[in-house]
């Protein structure tokens, strides 16, 4: 369960981000990103 719940949070802040570069690309205080790494989670 704590697995899903991390896996969740990482899915909500991948989506906030993702976000953020799409509808405040043209603002003046955007932040700027040069890449994104979303990480690669292997389970048994």
């Amino acid at each position: 369960m704590k697995k899903l719940l991390e896996i969740l949070n990482d899915e909500i802040q991948a989506s906030k981000t993702r976000d953020e570069i799409l509808f405040n690309s043209r603002s003046k205080d955007r932040e700027k990103f040069t890449s994104l790494h979303r990480p690669l989670r292997l389970n048994k």
